[in-house]
């Protein structure tokens, strides 16, 4: 399938969607950003979305490296 390379682990998003929830610019009520406006809950677990604040400790270029 296509999709699945493009798909982090689920430590990864575990992680992401973790950071997210405990962000004051998380609105919970829609599991959306308000800053970048993206769902988190599909943006968290996709490669190459990194957190528009910074607060994502990925690496971004792993994934183009690849």
């Amino acid at each position: 399938m296509i999709i699945a390379p493009m798909l982090v682990d689920r430590k990864t998003y575990q992680r992401k969607i973790e950071i997210c929830e405990s962000c004051e610019k998380y609105n919970a009520k829609l599991r959306q950003c308000n800053v970048c406006k993206c769902i988190m809950t599909l943006k968290a677990r996709l490669k190459g979305n990194t957190c528009p604040i910074g607060k994502h400790d990925v690496d971004e270029q792993s994934f183009f490296n690849k």
